[in-house]
Formats: C-alpha cells, structure tokens, sequence
C-alpha cells in the first residue's frame, strides 16, 4: 500500500510509495551518499503485475526549477500489502532489500489524511512525503542545488510548527553505522480536508552548506483519500 517503508535492518533510510491518478507508481527514495551526508532520488513508471521497474533519477535546482539525471535503476516486487523487495543500481553500485510499510492505517472517514506525495502549487522540482499528517519528509537542496532531505514528525495533524532534522547515515551499499540527526529547521503548516498551506526554513549544518527558504500552498498529487466533501 501507499506510504513509508524501511528496512528494519538497516534503519535511517527509506522510501515513500505513492500512486497517482493515471495509474503510475512513485517513489522518492531518501538515503545517503558515502560521506553520511543526505541525498535523495525519484523513480515513476507504470505499474504492470507485481513487479514494477523504473529509472532512478537525481534532481538539480538551479534557483527555480529542477532538471533530472538519470543515476541507475530500481525494481520492487510485491510480496504482499505491508512487504516488499527493493533491488537497485545507483552510480554503479546495486544491491537489494526487504521493505516493510511504516506508520498507521489509513482512516479516509475522517477526511483529514494527508498522506501522499505534495508539491507548493506553481514551483515543482521540490516536495514533500507526508504520512498521515504526522511524519514530513522535505525533499529540497542546498546551497549548491544538490537534492538533500530533512525529516519531522508531530502528533498535530492538521496545524503545528514542526521541527526538522538533519541526518547522517550510512549509503545503501555501505556497512551499517548509528545514524544521527541535527534540528536544522521548521515546517510552519496548516492543512485541510483538501490541501494545505506550509513555509519551510532551514539551514543546513556540517558540510551540506546553504539554507532553503520557501513557502506556498500545498496540492497533493497522490491522494490516498477522496476529498472531504463540503
């Protein structure tokens, strides 16, 4: 189903599973580069069976849009609702995972689930993962334009100022390390039945250089729940 999976044994990374509305699959993969620090990449196919296959890309920003490159591929095999096999090949390295669904069940009657994949309305090429409302995943970039993520959670669904953490870990293919986090900024949000408004500052720490400061209503392109009906 739709939403975060981990890897239990090798936990601090992840990936966000989402479907849009023409039927594709999509993922943003956040992980970590060999010098701890975060990166984060995308893949979006179509669906076909219970195996899916798509191009793994790495996103530059250049001040006001993003412009991809594609850096290997991934494949997921469905095992069941909760379970499945990620295999990768990313800058020439490949290796392969099983992944378990993270986080609570979906309750669409309260028409107030904001899980799903989100971008600021008139500024692609930066978004958000967000399950249930509770757990943000800022996908953004630093100084240099290279794709970097942070990642909050809060009780507070619906309206909050959220703290975000940077963190640092071990690359998919590297040896397991402890991984840490840094709080190096705020989500500022305010959600609804059928979007929401968020402005997000943060400034990076350790070699990740720069600040992203940006801010704007939010649409969810992969809505696990119809909208809320007025």
């Amino acid at each position: 189903g739709p939403g975060l999976y981990f890897n239990p044994q090798r936990s601090g990374a992840g990936f966000n599973l989402n479907e849009a509305s023409n039927g594709q699959l999509i993922i943003e993969w956040y992980t970590y580069l060999e010098d701890d620090t975060p990166v984060w990449y995308l893949a979006q196919a179509a669906r076909s069976g219970n195996q899916w296959t798509a191009d793994l890309l790495q996103f530059r920003w250049n001040g006001s849009e993003a412009s991809p490159t594609r850096v290997g591929i991934v494949v997921l095999t469905f095992i069941d609702s909760q379970t499945l096999a990620m295999s990768f090949r990313v800058n020439g390295e490949s290796g392969t995972e099983q992944h378990i669904s993270i986080g609570p069940e979906f309750d669409c009657a309260e028409g107030v689930d904001q899980t799903g994949l989100w971008f600021v309305q008139g500024a692609p090429g930066y978004g958000f993962s967000i399950q249930s409302g509770q757990v943000h995943i800022n996908y953004l970039y630093d100084g240099f334009g290279f794709p970097r993520w942070v990642l909050g959670q809060s009780e507070n669904m619906l309206v909050g100022v959220m703290e975000l953490g940077q963190f640092s870990g071990f690359c998919p293919t590297c040896a397991i390390e402890d991984t840490s986090s840094q709080v190096v900024g705020l989500n500022d949000y305010i959600f609804d039945g059928e979007g929401g408004v968020i402005a997000t500052d943060v400034v990076f720490v350790g070699s990740v250089p720069g600040q992203w400061l940006t801010g704007g209503e939010l649409q969810n392109l992969t809505p696990v729940c119809a909208p809320a009906s007025r």
